[in-house]
């Protein structure tokens, strides 16, 4: 393909390339141009154009009248603007493009183009054969030309690696790969921190390496390799387990947390590394000591800072901070072994969920926590807190869940300014984000949607940004891409942009209009942990720890359905019968119940006649506290257990069988699903409906009868902004596959569609709980009932 370099010294164009090291020639970007001339009216021209090696789709092909012509006579041309969107950047490349014609010989085309508004003198103009083929019915012929466009400077960019694609391989830019594709990888598991060249050093976490970044992109292994281990040495032969943070100090050392290997670890300019901090565990259960380096001991590490004086301090265990002098003392700096909230003096203060740590130039220490599990709208997911030269811990930002209006997604990375600005990556907004002097929250880069383009700090898109690191060049390093790539943000010197972006929200859920909630009565203590409803409108529930079932009936009251509430295993009257920690229930058309005897690892049936018996099943069932029990319009029983099952190629995890047993007591397995499933229900098809989570995701997955799996709902993590949290407990389905789930953490209900459209039915604000929701049944009305352990609310639909 011909070729013509549309470029100008970038001091024409008036514009500098700043890049994490120095100013840099002007980049391009090539886009191919199509010229298509009609072989029986020779002055019917078109043009096409796409990014380079994309599809000629992309812009269509558009007429381009030669409705001009030169002083002389000689030459018709015409001219047009064309934008090409470009991988990886926000905004198009722009080149003007005008197509001349010899008036006296319409075969001969020439081409000239210039960047927007540049001059047509820059490069002349070339002929253009059209001779490269003909369209499909042989109506027009074409000739290509490959334009290498100048493309503005970015304040946001990538420097190495390759969206969400993942490997250990050094290169330049997209050439290298970061990370490892694991069940239980974090956006965090890239860490970061700014050499004194520009340079950006990285513990990759999953690959047991630290790279360098250059300021070109080019990434090179520092130390370690493809073996996870605890060896000292040079670079290559070492060996780290889980590095998990990383600094830089000003004569070229690099400190590590080696989480898994409990050590801090030293790497030297010459790349010989060494450990400088930690001693074996003497237990399985692990110690936090106090002491000389060398005997101390240390718990999981998840972050490592260094301060002015030399001083490192490391985030462990979630709930303290210790400090290793450069005198190779170590010693508890904040917090304790307890779990809390709490600001004060230091070392009364409490943390939960510490993950990341750094330090301004001040000295000054800034903490990130996590809390992934709460529940409430007054318990905050995630606190930044300081700790002064006084030795005070304050909170300076705290915000609870997206899902109770908090405005911070789950934040992986933190990072102070010498101004005093502290970054935030939001993980889950994917935006990033600064707290100012005052506790206010500000946008700094990135436009909420998720993706992975470059452009102004306002256009770029990023996907689940992870740890930071700001450099004394004013670049603040982003790992990017669910921790695939290392992206950076030209904010200046000082570290402070001078405007600020919109900060990204989290767009609220539908909700179910019309919606009536109300208590159900009842007379006493009705446990209903998991529950069903007979066809008579009866609630049958397992009161698991007194080893009976209990029934509500219409009119409130509470009873006993079956079982003595002495542990044991007998048959006969349900008056008699006795059990030993029942944990599911299910019931069929008829109303017959069926009960998970978890104690006694058996399946009982109560008849509508209040006969208690028990199903043969095979002796390789094996019932845990895990199982769900439901029923089909065919009278059979669905039932779970827990299995290995495979999960990506070559791997297996932790998942769930679903298995059968017919009316004639034929057992068989339906299905294998990765993770734990929490809900089953059956539609009016005899589909089986399950309600899954695996590791922070939730997912609503359809098996039809042929054993096929199919997925309706598969959302982003709840605490990344999805409507489920990492915990749902239970669905119900109606006869036309529409689905509720409710929600745990999020004390929601949530109604699912066929294709996979939610709303919300309910939340805290309607419902009220006092408890957290465990389970939901259908009634034979059609309303929902909702458990909040043990008191129910009923949901009422309108006509």
């Amino acid at each position: 393909m011909r070729r013509l370099t549309v470029v100008m010294l970038a001091a024409l164009l008036g514009v500098v390339v700043v890049t994490a090291g120095s100013a840099q020639v002007q980049s391009t970007a090539t886009v191919e141009v199509r010229v298509w001339q009609n072989v029986g009216d020779l002055e019917d021209i078109r043009i096409s154009a796409r990014p380079a090696g994309g599809s000629w789709r992309t812009l269509g092909t558009i007429p381009l009248p030669l409705d001009q012509t030169t002083d002389s006579g000689t030459f018709a041309y015409g001219d047009i603007d064309l934008d090409v969107t470009l991988p990886g950047r926000a905004v198009p490349a722009t080149v003007e493009v005008r197509v001349w014609q010899r008036v006296r010989d319409l075969s001969r085309v020439y081409i000239s183009a210039r960047p927007a508004d540049g001059s047509w003198r820059t490069l002349g103009t070339i002929a253009l054969p059209l001779d490269d083929g003909f369209s499909s019915s042989g109506t027009f012929q074409f000739g290509d030309i490959a334009l290498d466009v100048p493309v503005p400077p970015e304040e946001v960019s990538t420097l190495a690696g390759r969206a969400g694609v993942y490997g250990a391989r050094d290169g330049q830019g997209a050439n290298a790969r970061f990370g490892r594709d694991t069940l239980f990888a974090e956006p965090s598991d890239l860490a970061l921190a700014a050499d004194r060249d520009g340079s950006v050093i990285v513990a990759d976490f999953n690959n047991d390496v630290i790279r360098r970044v250059a300021a070109d992109g080019t990434v090179t292994t520092i130390a370690g390799g493809e073996v996870s281990g605890l060896l000292d040495g040079a670079g290559a032969q070492a060996q780290f387990n889980g590095p998990s943070g990383v600094a830089a100090d000003a004569d070229g050392n690099i400190y590590v947390a080696d989480s898994y290997n409990r050590r801090i670890r030293k790497i030297t300019p010459d790349r010989i590394v060494s450990t400088i901090a930690g001693a074996e565990q003497p237990n399985i259960r692990e110690e936090s000591r106090d002491g000389p380096a060398d005997e101390a001991l240390f718990k999981t590490l998840h972050g490592i800072a260094l301060g002015p004086q030399g001083d490192l301090y490391i985030a462990e265990a979630g709930t303290k901070i210790r400090r290793l002098s450069p005198a190779g003392e170590v010693t508890t700096f904040a917090g304790g072994d307890s779990e809390g909230d709490r600001d004060g003096p230091r070392l009364s203060a409490q943390f939960r969920g510490l993950r990341a740590i750094t330090v301004d130039d001040a000295g000054n220490i800034y903490t990130l926590e996590r809390n992934e599990i709460a529940q409430e709208e007054g318990i905050p997911a995630a606190i930044v807190r300081v700790i002064d030269d006084s030795g005070r811990v304050r909170t300076i930002y705290r915000s609870s869940q997206l899902a109770f209006g908090g405005a911070l997604a789950t934040p992986h990375g933190i990072v102070a300014a010498g101004n005093g600005a502290v970054y935030l990556s939001n993980t889950g907004l994917n935006q990033v984000v600064r707290i100012t002097r005052a506790g206010q929250l500000e946008g700094v880069a990135g436009s909420g949607e998720r993706g992975h383009a470059d452009g102004s700090r306002a256009e770029a898109t990023f996907n689940l940004p992870g740890s930071l690191a700001l450099s004394s060049r004013g670049v603040l390093f982003v790992a990017d891409q669910d921790a695939t790539v290392v992206r950076a943000i030209q904010l200046g010197r000082g570290g402070l942009p001078t405007t600020t972006v919109p900060l990204a929200e989290l767009e609220p859920f539908p909700r179910v209009e019309g919606v009536t909630i109300s208590a159900v009565p009842q007379t006493g203590n009705f446990l209903s942990v998991d529950m069903e409803v007979t066809p008579s409108g009866v609630v049958i529930a397992p009161f698991s720890f007194a080893h009976r079932i209990d029934r509500l009936g219409p009119s409130g009251l509470v009873q006993t359905f079956a079982g003595t509430g002495e542990e044991g295993f007998v048959d006969g009257p349900s008056a008699a019968a006795q059990f030993s920690l029942p944990w599911s229930v299910a019931v069929d058309a008829d109303g017959v119940v069926y009960v998970a005897d978890v104690g006694n690892n058996a399946i009982r049936r109560i008849g509508t006649d209040g006969e208690v018996s028990t199903l043969d099943t095979p002796d390789s069932l094996s019932l845990d506290r895990n199982v769900k029990l439901t029923t089909d319009g065919d009278g059979n029983l669905y039932g779970t257990r827990d299995a290995h099952v495979p999960y990506r190629a070559g791997e297996s995890t932790q998942g769930t069988e679903i298995w059968r047993l017919s009316p004639d007591g034929a057992f068989s397995v339906v299905a294998a699903v990765p993770g734990r499933v929490t809900g089953m229900d059956v539609d009016g098809e005899g589909q089986i409906y399950l309600l899954t989570r695996l590791w922070r995701t939730a997912t609503v997955s359809r098996i039809d009868a042929s054993g096929s799996v199919a997925t309706v709902l598969e959302d982003i993590p709840g605490m990344y902004g999805g409507v489920l949290s990492h915990d749902p407990r239970g669905i119900v389905v109606e006869s036309d596959g529409t689905a509720y789930v409710v929600d745990l953490v999020f004390r929601r209900v949530v109604r699912i569609t066929t294709d996979g459209e939610v709303a919300i039915v309910g939340d805290q604000s309607s419902f009220r709980f006092r408890l957290p929701p465990l389970a939901i049944a259908l009634t034979p009305d059609g309303d929902l009932l909702v458990s909040a352990f043990d008191r129910l609310h009923r949901v009422t639909f309108p006509e």
